[in-house]
């Protein structure tokens, strides 16, 4: 029941019920208290027979002088024993009512920067995120709670502009090879009369190879949302798989002359499948952007795998960026050489499923050198 009233109201009859009870106690402790203190020592003086009244020759003494007896005195005393304990009764009620009036104002104001934050936090919206709520120069718990909030808001708003990049990077690397398709066969359609064999194997060729690459695309977008208990898990050897990709992509080595190096071994457990994904995007792109005549070293130990190449390096302002899916440091130059801006997101996501850390340091001198840790 409580549950579905107000943080506030909820304070204040949880507090008003505690000092009702700590008053009630209070209240009768005092009362039996004071009856055992006065009551039983003026019973103990008054079992007795009274004493004869002394006679008083004085006549105006005589008047001020009263016969006592037990009886007047208990019946005296249990009244004044009552009238203290409606009093105690009526200063209990009248202290607790007041108490419970100052719980709720002090909580309110205690609770007051928290229904303002809530208030704020009700207009955030997506349009919104970036917006930072004001920390209060207190340092208690609501200036916390609101630090913590503005963070949360800050990674909030980083993910939704990154998914956001990504539907619109995604819309537009499917729209691109439908496009293809679409313009291939409307011109087949324009000219029907007059297209001959070859024209349909150009053009058939053409909507193969943009079915590919959406497939491909297709793929790729799964990968990313993988999840490797989704995949068969195994024991196998880094150096097999890195050899098993570099025989795979041997005619680009050759063409290009470069020199690879595998030194060491590693033992792996994981998905063979989303492992070599992963490990062979690296590899493509140091050999897709690596300059003739070039080398890659792979160099495999217990704590960690390195792979630097020779190649053109990636700027130091695109380095913090080159995750991101689609993202790619010269967008012409990656379509010519056949990359969709995928691959690295997708090792980057593969990687983190298995807590492996990934780190890149590059430079446009001298080629990029690939580590990874806690493998």
């Amino acid at each position: 029941m409580l549950s579905n009233i107000s943080l506030r109201l909820r304070l204040t009859i949880l507090t008003g019920s505690i000092m009702v009870l700590v008053c009630a106690c209070l209240t009768i402790g005092s009362v039996f208290s004071a009856g055992y203190t006065f009551y039983k020592p003026i019973e103990a003086i008054f079992v007795a027979p009274s004493s004869p009244v002394p006679t008083v020759t004085d006549p105006e003494r005589a008047e001020q002088v009263a016969p006592l007896t037990n009886a007047s005195v208990i019946r005296v005393f249990e009244n004044s024993k009552k009238n203290f304990m409606l009093q105690s009764i009526l200063l209990m009620v009248v202290i607790t009512g007041i108490g419970t009036i100052l719980t709720w104002v002090v909580v309110g104001k205690a609770l007051k920067p928290v229904a303002t934050l809530s208030k704020i936090i009700e207009d955030v919206d997506e349009n919104n995120l970036r917006s930072q709520i004001p920390v209060p120069r207190s340092n208690d718990e609501v200036a916390r709670l609101t630090h913590s909030f503005n963070n949360m808001l800050e990674k909030i708003s980083a993910a939704f502009d990154s998914q956001k990049r990504f539907a619109q990077n995604a819309a537009h690397e499917l729209k691109t090879p439908l496009s293809a398709i679409l313009t291939n066969i409307e011109v087949l359609e324009i000219d029907e009369d007059s297209v001959n064999i070859d024209e349909y194997k150009e053009t058939l060729l053409a909507v193969k190879q943009n079915a590919e690459r959406m497939a491909t695309l297709v793929t790729d977008l799964l990968v990313l949302n993988a999840a490797p208990q989704s995949m068969d898990s195994s024991h196998f050897s880094i150096r097999d798989l890195l050899s098993s990709i570099l025989n795979d992509n041997n005619n680009d080595i050759q063409r290009k002359n470069i020199s690879v190096c595998i030194d060491g071994e590693k033992k792996i457990d994981g998905s063979r499948f989303l492992l070599e994904r992963a490990f062979s995007n690296i590899i493509q792109n140091a050999i897709r952007y690596n300059h003739n005549n070039g080398t890659i070293v792979i160099t495999c130990s217990e704590s960690s795998i390195t792979i630097s190449d020779t190649g053109i390096g990636i700027p130091a302002d695109n380095l913090p960026h080159i995750f991101e899916p689609f993202y790619c440091v010269d967008a012409s130059r990656s379509r010519e050489l056949g990359g969709s801006g995928l691959g690295l997101a997708i090792t980057k996501e593969i990687f983190d499923k298995y807590d492996i850390q990934i780190d890149i340091t590059s430079s446009e001198s001298t080629g990029t050198v690939i580590t990874l840790t806690n493998i």
